[in-house]
């Protein structure tokens, strides 16, 4: 888990898929076969990628026990300025995102669960390593 002020990242157990809002903007990506989600009640939906924006009620569900999860707080959000895929709702086609997500976790876990040396954890920095952009 690496907490900012106005970022998340945690990687580990997904638990119950129990109907839940986050208060920030939630990114969920698979670690172990496909997501499950749902979206307001909605019909389950598959992917590698799902995009839950602040308070849309949804169920998250997967093969494998883990999953990354990263969440930004709404305050912080300037939506014209965020990345294409963060603008999504519900799963979102983005191999390339995942695979460097999935990379920065096995980083972190190479080193005890720090993140990257070369980063500080200024939002700015969290942004770079994990969108490609501030």
């Amino acid at each position: 888990m690496w907490i900012t002020p106005e970022r998340v990242f945690y990687a580990g157990l997904l638990g119950q898929p129990e109907r839940h809002a986050k208060g920030g903007l939630a990114v969920y990506v698979a670690i172990e076969g496909p997501l499950r989600l749902r979206l307001d009640g909605g019909d389950w939906q598959s992917a590698e990628v799902a995009v839950v924006p602040p308070y849309v009620p949804a169920q998250v569900a997967c093969e494998g026990r883990h999953v990354i999860v990263l969440v930004i707080e709404p305050e912080s959000l300037v939506l014209e300025s965020l990345p294409p895929l963060l603008r999504e709702r519900g799963p979102v086609d983005s191999p390339a995102f995942a695979q460097r997500v999935r990379d920065v976790h096995a980083r972190m876990v190479a080193s005890n669960g720090c993140p990257p040396e070369t980063v500080n954890t200024a939002s700015a920095e969290f942004d770079l390593l994990f969108f490609g952009e501030a």
